[in-house]
């Protein structure tokens, strides 16, 4: 399982259909809501029932929906999963997972294209954006995405600014803010005369 993206739902948006309809299927996996794995389970069964009565004979869908069973059957990690995505054209051997940090409200779509309607609320209302903490020995880039902050591994930035969006490396996003990082303040000058002491003596 992987996080979701913008380009993912893009991708997903994009899909050209085909003869085979698609199954999207999510799932509010919320360990607050649904203790045990045994509560998942019983909540995804009482979805497919349903799904599996109006597939019509379709083999592809039936093939779908019980892969989306198995999987979610066989167990998954929940301490940081509070909801599924998951997208199935047997037919054509198409099969995403996308396990996300909030969770989802249940739902069974079946169409020619997959239904990422939930996908789009979900990363509207959790707008992703970068953290770069640095100083001058080293720089982390860190992401806070689906309200969780964890390290960035990307190897581009987009720098967002008032009138336009730029995208740059991440060792120029690194190097720049090193660079950027302030300086000590700047030391007083010295005057072009500068008396230590009248005579000795007094004289």
């Amino acid at each position: 399982m992987v996080a979701i993206t913008e380009d993912d739902v893009r991708e997903l948006a994009l899909r050209k259909p085909t003869i085979a309809p698609v199954t999207s299927c999510y799932l509010n996996v919320d360990g607050r809501r649904r203790l045990r794995h045994q509560d998942v389970t019983h909540a995804l069964d009482l979805l497919l029932r349903p799904a599996r009565a109006g597939a019509n004979g379709e083999a592809s869908v039936a093939q779908d929906l019980q892969r989306i069973e198995d999987h979610v059957g066989q167990g998954f990690e929940r301490s940081h999963v509070a909801g599924l995505a998951m997208f199935s054209c047997s037919a054509d051997g198409f099969w995403k997972v996308f396990a996300l940090a909030v969770p989802v409200r249940d739902q069974v779509v079946v169409n020619h294209s997959p239904s990422v309607r939930q996908l789009e609320t979900v990363l509207d209302e959790y707008e992703r954006f970068g953290v770069l903490l640095a100083d001058r020995q080293r720089a982390r880039m860190l992401v806070f995405e689906l309200g969780e902050l964890v390290e960035s591994s990307e190897e581009h930035v987009r720098v967002r600014f008032p009138s336009r969006e730029v995208t740059v490396t991440r060792s120029v996003a690194e190097t720049v803010s090193v660079v950027a990082d302030p300086s000590p303040p700047p030391r007083t000058a010295l005057p072009e005369q500068l008396v230590l002491a009248k005579d000795r003596y007094g004289r």
